[in-house]
């Protein structure tokens, strides 16, 4: 404690021993603010963090923040920034729960206007302060016009809340680059939370309709979970503003898409259903199919003129038929067929046959012989002969018109029959000519050089000195040839493992 109590009386000299006539006051202070003026301060910050009840430190530290501010303040050999870490300095200070700090009010209001003009990159300090002191005694206009000139968009937000000037709060989330994407939670949570008036409410309603076209710009997705929720009596209206096809498209295929959930939806309406299909007719027509297949909030007659307009003809197709108009339907299919050429000829000749079998009986006759040279291309084989046989013009029960059919498919079993046999006689002779010669490589003995096994030491023979010849197997088995007697020993055993089994 003595040696911090002299480090501060040396800090707060007004002279130095050997002073000069020119020399400024607190000469030790504005010694180390100048060689590193936020080092110094953060020093200081760590120092004032261990002043717990102490009336002595106390003293000093208010002695050397007004020190501080008599040398900074209005000084022109201090930078901005030196000032601005003051400031930042006396802001952290401020705020602290157990502060004892003193401030001028007329330096305050200095600080706070530092801070707001010049030193920008400590937006965090300002509401610090802000928060600290208010803003009741200060000119609200001034800060308001210096702090949008300056961008602090979240200093706004601070004053217009102040003033419960709600739908200004969102202008300020909409000129914000880092936080536009939190409108769409404080739009929510405005609208739903009590606590608001009806006015403010509906002053709020009203500045999102003028700005609905920016919303859906910025996030469709959530723009229509924002109007599901809150502005479902306002989408006609929202509609009208959404001037850009793309944009209106990309809208009402997320509010109207299925939601999983207990969440808000929509009442079905045909009309935006069908504006939802002339849009995606131009914009998306391979997810055609899947939107009529899904969807049931459409006129069938206005949707089969949008198709048609637009040149949807296999979306045309699939209405035809849904409609009971097979006949429109598959001369729909041909025309696709022939547009489509040699490009996915494939499926378009599987579309048309699946139309062909769900709708056979309502077919002419000369659409029965399309379908019947469709067959044959897309099934050469006798099943899909087989298929187009059954269609009801075959069905006279008369032999002579099936008996080709039937002759050629026996042929083919036969055919078949006879490769089958072969391919599994060829493979069972490939197998049994593995085995044996598997087994004889198994089965075949060898004659060891030396008389024991090399890893248990276990003696091949009997009795060493007896002249009796060993063979070992591949198997690892040895046998001597007389008497007849084998012993195992296996390449991983150990002495244990070896033993003696007599035949």
């Amino acid at each position: 404690v003595q040696v911090k109590n002299q480090v501060f009386d040396f800090l707060i000299r007004l002279h130095s021993n050997d002073s000069s006539e020119e020399e400024d006051v607190f000469p030790f202070i504005r010694t180390l603010l100048h060689f590193d003026t936020r080092e110094f301060l953060n020093v200081l910050s760590m120092t004032f963090e261990d002043f717990k009840n102490d009336k002595q430190a106390l003293e000093y530290q208010q002695r050397i923040v007004d020190i501080l501010l008599q040398v900074m303040v209005d000084n022109q050999d201090f930078t901005p920034s030196q000032v601005g870490g003051l400031f930042t300095f006396l802001a952290r200070q401020l705020v602290k729960p157990d502060n004892t700090l003193f401030v001028n009010r007329k330096l305050f209001d200095q600080v706070r206007l530092f801070v707001l003009i010049r030193v920008c990159w400590d937006l965090q300090v300002l509401l610090d302060l802000l928060q600290v002191e208010g803003v009741v005694q200060f000119n609200e206009d001034r800060l308001l016009v210096l702090a949008e000139k300056a961008q602090f968009y979240q200093i706004c937000e601070f004053l217009f809340e102040k003033k419960h000037l709600y739908d200004r709060i969102i202008d300020c989330y909409l000129k914000d680059p880092v936080r536009q994407c939190e409108i769409f939670s404080y739009i929510h949570n405005l609208l739903s939370m009590p606590g608001y008036s009806c006015e403010e409410k509906q002053t709020v309603r009203s500045k999102v309709l003028q700005h609905v076209q920016e919303l859906v710009i910025l996030d469709p997705a959530k723009s229509a979970d924002l109007v599901s929720c809150h502005f479902s009596d306002c989408v006609d209206a929202i509609i009208s503003e959404l001037q850009d096809p793309p944009l209106l498209f990309s809208f009402l295929r997320c509010l109207l898409e299925p939601r999983e959930g207990p969440g808000p939806t929509l009442c079905p309406d045909q009309d935006l259903h069908e504006l939802l299909l002339g849009l995606m007719c131009q914009f998306d027509p391979q997810q055609l199919l899947t939107f009529l297949h899904t969807s049931q909030h459409y006129r069938l007659e206005e949707a089969i003129l949008i198709t048609e307009k637009h040149g949807c003809l296999e979306a045309r197709a699939y209405l035809l038929e849904k409609k009971g108009d097979v006949h429109g339907a598959f001369a729909g299919l041909l025309q696709v067929k022939h547009l489509n050429g040699g490009k996915h000829l494939k499926e378009s000749l599987d579309v048309i046959i699946a139309f062909s079998h769900r709708n056979c009986p309502s077919l002419d006759q000369e659409q029965r012989k399309v379908k019947k040279s469709f067959a044959h291309k897309v099934l050469p084989d006798p099943l899909g002969r087989l298929c187009v046989h059954q269609d009801p013009v075959y069905g006279r029960g008369k032999l002579s018109e099936i008996q080709g059919l039937i002759l050629g498919m026996l042929d083919t079993f036969n055919y078949e029959q006879t490769l089958l046999e072969t391919t599994t006689s060829l493979l069972n002779h490939d197998l049994h000519w593995s085995l044996a010669h598997l087994r004889a490589a198994v089965t075949r003995g060898l004659h060891p050089l030396q008389d024991h096994c090399n890893i248990c030491l276990q003696h091949y023979k009997r009795r060493p000195d007896s002249r009796e010849e060993v063979v070992v197997f591949s198997l690892l088995m040895e046998a001597v040839t007389s008497p007849l007697w084998t012993v195992e020993a296996c390449h991983s055993c150990s002495q244990s493992d070896c033993r003696e089994v007599f035949r």
